[in-house]
Parts: structure tokens; sequence; C-alpha cells
């Protein structure tokens, strides 16, 4: 079990892996919160239709990512990928919502 620090730094860390704050303009990223073993965040319009992205990471020391479509009520999950490696992380957004996470 991971203490609320332990997450924050696991949150903080994924979000230097995509890019930080240039992810987050070139994504319209916002309202990022760390959760257990990852972050979650709300993602501007994209290809994919999603507007909220969850990216924790597994016992095997990779990253799952989940994309989510939520409206009201209406929760979907749009994707989900598993394993995925830090060093594409970026490549795996780009490739689901068709966004640009760097210049």
């Amino acid at each position: 079990m991971t203490t609320a620090t332990e997450n924050q730094r696991i949150a903080q860390t994924i979000i230097a892996q995509l890019g930080g704050n240039m992810f987050a303009v070139m994504t319209g990223s916002k309202m990022f919160i760390s959760i257990d073993n990852g972050v979650q965040f709300n993602i501007g319009r994209n290809s994919l239709k999603c507007n909220k992205i969850t990216i924790t990471l597994n016992g095997n020391d990779y990253y799952d990512v989940t994309y989510w479509s939520i409206r009201g009520v209406s929760i979907k999950i749009k994707r989900e990928v598993t394993d995925i490696f830090a060093g594409t992380l970026r490549q795996e957004i780009e490739e689901a919502t068709g966004l640009y996470t760097s210049l």
C-alpha cells in the first residue's frame, strides 16, 4: 500500500515523463490529480472523444492507461492499454487521441 506522498511522487514522475507543462499546453490537459499509484487528468477535445485519462503504475513497473468519456452520469471506457513503457507514454497518447504532446 502506498502513502499519499508516495502517490504524489508517482504522479509527479508521470507528469514529468509526459513533458510537464508543454504536454499540458499541447493537449489542453488540466486538473491533474494524484490517485493510487498514478495520475488522472482532463484532456482537451480529441479524435478518440475522451475527456479524461488515467495513468497508473502497475506491479511490473510499466504503466496502464485508460481513456474515459464522462458526460453527466454516463461513464464509458473508450480505450485501455496495459504495460506501456515510460518512454512510449507520449507516443501512446498521441496515437490514441491524435493530439501532439510536444513541438
